[in-house]
């Protein structure tokens, strides 16, 4: 009877952890959505992300609406803090893979001059 119940036990945990939930978060498309602001600064290797800083909306099925700043010198090396906000779809795959998500109406603006920079589709 115990080794019916270790079993039973056993099992519970393990399909409590096979079934966690693995769908993309806000997190994730934070995390996604650096990869394309980065495509469209002067420098970015020097960029820095303010931890925690990223902010929005949506879900895996909709689709998410990602706000961040951050702090990367402009085309004159100056630092400067920025802020972005896009679209961010996910398409399956990795999550954590490029290829598996699409970045829409990318737009980044210097919190200083309101100077704004924009990707529609990327």
């Amino acid at each position: 009877m115990k080794k019916i119940l270790s079993l039973f036990l056993v099992s519970f945990v393990l399909c409590i952890v096979s079934c966690e939930d693995r769908a993309p978060t806000l997190s994730t498309a934070a995390i996604m959505a650096r990869q394309h602001v980065n495509k469209m600064v002067s420098f970015p290797e020097e960029v820095d992300y303010e931890f925690g800083s990223h902010r929005g909306s949506g879900d895996a099925m909709n689709g998410f609406t990602v706000y961040e700043t951050f702090t990367a010198p402009n085309a004159f090396g100056m630092k400067r803090k920025y802020v972005y906000k896009c679209k961010m779809k996910y398409l399956g795959g990795d999550k954590y893979e490029d290829s598996s998500w699409e970045c829409s109406n990318l737009i980044i603006e210097d919190v200083q001059t309101g100077e704004q920079w924009k990707s529609y589709d990327y």
